[in-house]
């Protein structure tokens, strides 16, 4: 080993220790401002006491809400099933796989992610292998 590939290799070795010895305190840092966000933001995670299905929708209802689960190319979505033009509840039917309020008459088929109804998707987030959703307080 020459002198020039010798402080390549300290080089690469100080860089990889400070990485090291800095992912930590920075993973720590970054969960602390995501609870600042969420304070600020008013979400509150709650745990759902089932899991997003592979195929179909899941109603649950959590902390006073009723809440659909469903997979939209292969991405989890939590949806308020509350109407957002008249506050209606909105219902799943399975025969034909789509949302409907029938207040408003209007639908979301889930299978073609497309429809009339207007739909509030929730946050949500795997943390420890469980499936959390966001539920903004006050609403």
């Amino acid at each position: 080993m020459n002198r020039l590939e010798f402080f390549h290799y300290v080089r690469n070795s100080l860089v990889d220790t400070v990485k090291y010895a800095a992912t930590p305190m920075i993973e720590n840092d970054i969960k602390k401002l995501d609870c600042l966000v969420d304070k600020l933001t008013g979400v509150k995670w709650v745990r759902s006491p089932v899991e997003v299905p592979i195929v179909g929708c899941r109603t649950i209802y959590i902390q006073g809400r009723s809440v659909a689960l469903f997979k939209k190319n292969g991405r989890n979505v939590s949806i308020d099933l509350r109407c957002q033009s008249c506050s209606s509840l909105i219902h799943w039917l399975e025969h034909v796989e789509e949302l409907k309020c029938f207040h408003c008459d209007t639908s979301y088929n889930i299978n073609e992610g497309c429809g009339e109804l207007t739909l509030q998707e929730l946050p949500n987030q795997y943390e420890d292998g469980q499936l959390y959703i966001g539920l903004v307080e006050g609403e």
